[in-house]
């Protein structure tokens, strides 16, 4: 309500693009406050013995919150249990090592330094590595990032570069505007009425305007633009490189065959997080341990695990959980209930691998076991020997080669950083979508970063320059058509405020050099500035999305706004006007006095010709669009 009331006096007080802008800032808020409904920011916490998804902004100081690989800090956080905690602070110190995190008391000293409090866990920062359980200390404005938030909403965002492009154009005009007025009319003081015609002062109001416009019918599609300068890169975008999986297919996985050491090929059948399905290997049902190769690779597969389904539902990561899924249609899913774990390794993205060393819990007295997963070249290089058939065979280079053969046939797909580089190399405007952890790296590496709203991390939407709030894939096309409409309308307006200051300055410079009285007088002028160019102008950089536009392709980001083709059209217009008016303005003045009737019928020729020019402005293809 208090932006509302602020863009109530700023219309009142003629500060229309203070206004504006006030209005758009109350409308991105709005526009998050609806995606932190549909999509709450949500947490591990446990209640009454049990881990539950708690949604975080329900989070009191007590509460008992657990931390993994991947997940944002949902309030400050005094750390009771740490394994292998680093989390990445940057967005609050500015530093970019991640912070290695302890459960060690602090001296009382060091309370007041950030980096030297190694056992609080901030809201906001990113859990990098490890896994770890903590108490809720401060939330909302009471933690570390709340009062680091109240200073940023201080700092103003930057001007885009089609805005600065265009301050730029304006400036130009003005000062060519003033030399050659300066010229002519170096002693009359019609020359300060003439420049209120000549510069286009509009150009910065109607930049704000169609740009804010556009991210508001962006909203309407369910997509929710983080910077304005995205608006301009959309209109230029011409390759969309999607992550598959929670993109263009259902953010669950499954597993669907299993590559045993010893050559053997089983496929799985069934979907989702659930027991319905079989494993068959050679048109048999494999079930239990009556298949070692296949028993060993699901028990290591669930040992080393930290996911729990529960009622049909995931509390963990997609991989491990599709391992969980694998075990249940096995009758293997309590498996890890047969092991003890000692020690622990968790997954990073640094190293690529997790793993856990474990006894039997009904034989303790045994030696302890490892178990590993992870990425197959960082795996490979702890492996020694292999299962064959039951029997344990050292792990020779033949078998090692045949393994890569079978890795790189089901992984070839994993390119997508060559493949940006090569693109971008190439000139392309690349967009990326993604919803996980691993997708954070491509989304920042691409031009226009697109995250899924209800399926996203935290992560994944932090890196995106655009959110999906419904996660169609289909909103994606229609932001890129918004966005080369929103440009084709910046065009459109370029050409009619051009040509129309264009025609105003040569119809009195050519009266002036043919020795002609002045065919406007000071008050026509203003007139024709005010009135009949601002609704117009402003009209066009709200027009709706030309489908001729849609057909074409993407513009080069580097394409300078005033194209060959535009300049020729603006000079055409301009010389209409010109020399329509001039001539009606000559046929007029047969006695060589001026009278009012002369200004009067030159004035309404110019409004009428300006008027056509506003109509044929609304497209670059046809010439008049009513």
């Amino acid at each position: 309500m208090l932006l509302l009331a602020s863009a109530v006096i700023s219309v009142l007080m003629h500060q229309f693009d203070d206004a504006v802008s006030i209005t758009v800032e109350y409308r991105s808020e709005k526009s998050l406050e609806e995606l932190s409904k549909l999509v709450p920011p949500e947490c591990h916490c446990v209640r009454e013995g049990r881990v539950e998804h708690t949604l975080a902004r329900d989070l009191v100081p007590g509460d008992t919150v657990c931390l993994s690989v991947g997940d944002r800090v949902p309030a400050d956080l005094r750390l009771f249990e740490a394994v292998d905690l680093s989390i990445d602070e940057s967005s609050l110190t500015g530093e970019t090592a991640p912070c290695s995190k302890s459960i060690a008391p602090q001296p009382a000293a060091t309370n007041g330094d950030l980096t030297s409090r190694s056992n609080i866990a901030f809201m906001g920062t990113l859990v990098r590595c490890g896994k770890a359980k903590g108490i809720v200390i401060g939330t909302g404005e009471n933690s570390e990032f709340g009062e680091v938030f109240k200073m940023m909403q201080a700092e103003e965002a930057p001007k885009t570069p089609l805005q600065k492009s265009m301050d730029l154009l304006g400036k130009q005009l003005s000062l060519y505007s003033f030399g050659i007025i300066g010229k002519i009319y170096a002693k009359q003081l019609q020359i300060i009425f003439l420049a209120v015609a000549a510069i286009p002062e509009g150009l910065p109001i109607v930049v704000t305007v169609t740009l804010a416009l556009g991210v508001m019918r962006m909203v309407k599609k369910r997509a929710i633009v983080k910077k304005l300068p995205i608006v301009e890169t959309l209109g230029c975008c011409n390759v969309i490189c999607s992550d598959k999986t929670g993109t263009l297919t259902k953010n669950e996985m499954t597993v669907t065959h299993i590559f045993t050491s010893d050559g053997q090929h089983a496929e799985v059948t069934g979907v989702g997080y659930n027991r319905f399905g079989e494993v068959m290997l050679d048109g048999e049902v494999i079930h239990g341990y009556n298949n070692p190769s296949i028993s060993k690779i699901v028990e290591a597969g669930c040992v080393c695990n930290d996911a729990v389904i529960r009622n049909n539902t995931l509390m963990g990561k997609p991989t491990e959980g599709a391992l969980i899924a694998l075990a249940m249609k096995m009758g293997l899913d309590g498996i890890q209930e047969d092991y003890v774990r000692k020690a622990e390794y968790p997954f990073s993205s640094e190293q690529k691998w997790m793993a856990v060393k474990c006894v039997h819990r009904a034989q303790q007295d045994k030696p302890e076991v490892c178990f590993m997963k992870g990425a197959y070249e960082q795996v490979i290089k702890y492996c020694t020997s292999y299962n064959c058939k039951g029997q344990t065979l050292p792990l020779v280079q033949q078998q090692r080669e045949q393994y890569q053969q079978e890795k790189t046939s089901m992984g070839s797909a994993g390119l997508r950083g060559k493949t940006f580089s090569s693109l971008q190399n190439n000139g392309a405007v690349v967009a990326m979508t993604g919803d996980g952890v691993n997708d954070a790296v491509a989304l920042k590496a691409a031009d226009i970063g697109v995250a899924m709203g209800q399926t996203g991390t935290d992560v994944c939407k932090e890196a995106a320059d655009m959110i999906l709030v419904d996660d169609d894939f289909q909103t994606i096309m229609s932001a890129i058509e918004e966005g080369k409409g929103i440009y084709n309308n910046i065009k459109n307006f370029v050409r009619f405020q051009l040509s129309t200051s264009i025609a105003a300055l040569t119809l009195i410079s050519l009266a002036t050099l043919m020795n002609f009285p002045n065919p406007l007088n000071a008050m026509q002028i203003l007139w024709i500035n005010i009135i009949m160019d601002g609704p117009p102008a402003q009209s066009l950089g709200v027009e709706p999305v030309d489908k001729d536009v849609i057909q074409k392709p993407p513009r080069n980001l580097k394409d300078s706004i005033l194209t060959k083709n535009l300049i020729v059209k603006i000079l055409v217009s301009s010389i209409i006007i010109v020399c329509g008016t001039l001539f009606v303005f000559w046929r007029e003045l047969r006695d060589n006095v001026i009278t009012p009737r002369d200004t009067t019928m030159t004035f309404t020729c110019f409004v009428f010709f300006d008027m056509f020019n506003a109509l044929s402005s609304r497209s670059q293809v046809i010439c008049f669009l009513i």
